[in-house]
Parts: structure tokens; C-alpha cells; sequence
């Protein structure tokens, strides 16, 4: 439960952020303009969709990162 949490914040962070950085003009200039607009774009699911490909290539990193550590640490144990 506790790496669903961690999981989730995780995504909820990318979202923030990347939704941030990308039309970070907007978000300054007129934030109110920019939620309204969303309801009328052709893609309105593409932050999402976006934010979960770069979850998704976060969380295979981590996931890489820790096989490559088991890995060693088995070898390691051996010798």
C-alpha cells in the first residue's frame, strides 16, 4: 500500500510538472482561460496521456535500477 501511495504522488508530480512546463505561458498568464480551453480541445485526455508515458518510462528506470542492484548484490554474496 505504502509503494501505491509513493506510485501515486509520483504521477501526480509528473502531471503538475509537465502540464506546467509545457504551456507554462499559459499557466501564468491566464490559468483560468487555460482549464476553461481544455474542455474545448480536440485531445482533451492528452495530458494524461502524456504525464503516463513519462510515469511509465520513470517507473522502468526505478525498476531497472533496482534489478541491476539485486543483481550485484547476489553477485556479491557469491564470492
Amino acid at each position: 500500500m505504502k509503494n501505491l501511495k509513493k506510485l501515486t504522488i509520483l504521477y501526480m508530480l509528473v502531471f503538475i510538472l509537465s502540464s506546467f512546463i509545457i504551456h507554462k505561458n499559459m499557466w501564468l498568464n491566464s490559468p483560468i482561460s487555460h482549464l476553461k480551453a481544455l474542455f474545448h480541445h480536440s485531445l482533451p485526455y492528452h495530458p494524461l496521456l502524456y504525464s503516463f508515458l513519462i510515469f511509465l518510462l520513470i517507473v522502468i528506470f526505478i525498476l531497472f535500477i533496482q534489478l541491476l542492484i539485486k543483481f550485484f548484490r547476489k553477485i556479491l554474496k557469491n564470492k
